[in-house]
């Protein structure tokens, strides 16, 4: 049975973006996929989908930025943002935090034996107030 949910994939490699985004399709979501920051930002303040998984690394605008333009609005409060990075040192996980992302995942996130795939990452709690790390994941959730 295929989720209501409304997925965002905001990345600006087309590989790793649609990659993310047929695993996401095969666990029954609905997915759309922008390739790049400003695409990003358009497609989330045009659809308000339900999670936006964001790349932090891209050119132009970065996912920081994403995050922040997003959050500007509080008619978008109830997007769950993740972001999705290779930069997992604990500065980067404040900085996703401190621009309105629930979660911060690096690549390993999904490969370790015994965390959680990106289709369960889009059913977390809709009020974190906690911050959650393991040596599975590397994880950071923040306030609204």
């Amino acid at each position: 049975m295929a989720s209501t949910k409304r997925i965002l994939i905001v990345d600006d490699n087309i590989d790793a973006a649609d990659l993310t985004a047929e695993v996401l399709r095969m666990n029954g979501l609905r997915v759309q996929v922008a390739y790049g920051g400003q695409e990003g930002l358009a497609t989330a303040l045009a659809t308000r989908p339900d999670v936006v998984f964001l790349d932090i690394g891209m050119p132009f605008m970065d996912g920081y930025e994403v995050a922040r333009r997003i959050r500007a609005n509080s008619l978008n409060r109830g997007i769950v943002l993740i972001a999705l990075t290779g930069w997992g040192q604990e500065e980067d996980r404040q900085r996703s935090a401190a621009a309105g992302c629930r979660a911060t995942r690096t690549p390993g996130s999904c490969r370790t034996s015994g965390s959680s795939p990106p289709s369960r990452w889009v059913s977390a709690p809709s009020t974190p107030s906690t911050t959650r790390a393991s040596t599975s994941t590397s994880t950071t959730v923040a306030s609204r």
